[in-house]
């Protein structure tokens, strides 16, 4: 192993602040239609918006209590969210990408058969293409260690 420690990548909170102030909006949204439009389907688009997005609000709001993170070490990388841990060896990851739903681009570990695949989403501090940069540094590196 050369050069490279444990590396902690934590949730940017005001990314994060600020998809609790869009779910605020939405939900807002919501009740306004929900109260103000005398159209069922309004009433229904609003109820369910304003469900919904009080819901996302609700866990963007834990989420800045207690913000992603992703760990890297020389065993592989952990991806911490909310309540729960979710770990990969290096060993058991068969590719990295960046996957791309409309604008939104996120990083995701495909893993080698019988492994299950990880995306990581999420507020990161850095871009996607930054945060693949930085997994597959660290992959190269200790996949080299091991086979050595």
């Amino acid at each position: 192993m050369t050069g490279h420690a444990m590396r902690v990548i934590t949730a940017s909170r005001r990314k994060t602040a600020l998809m609790c102030l869009g779910s605020i909006a939405f939900a807002a949204t919501g009740a306004w239609l929900a109260k103000e439009h005398a159209d069922p389907k309004a009433m229904i688009a609003g109820w369910a918006m304003l469900g919904c997005c009080s819901l996302v609000g609700v866990l963007w709001t834990l989420q800045l209590a207690w913000p992603s993170r992703i760990i890297l070490d020389s065993d592989g990388l952990a991806f911490q969210y909310l309540f729960g841990t979710f770990r990969r060896q290096w060993g058991d990851i068969r590719q990295i990408d960046i996957l791309e739903i409309r604008s939104t681009r996120i990083v995701k570990l495909f893993g080698k058969p019988g492994k299950s695949d990880l995306a990581l989403g999420g507020a990161w501090p850095v871009s996607a293409d930054e945060l693949l940069s930085i997994i597959e540094d660290y992959l190269t590196q200790f996949e080299r260690a091991d086979t050595a």
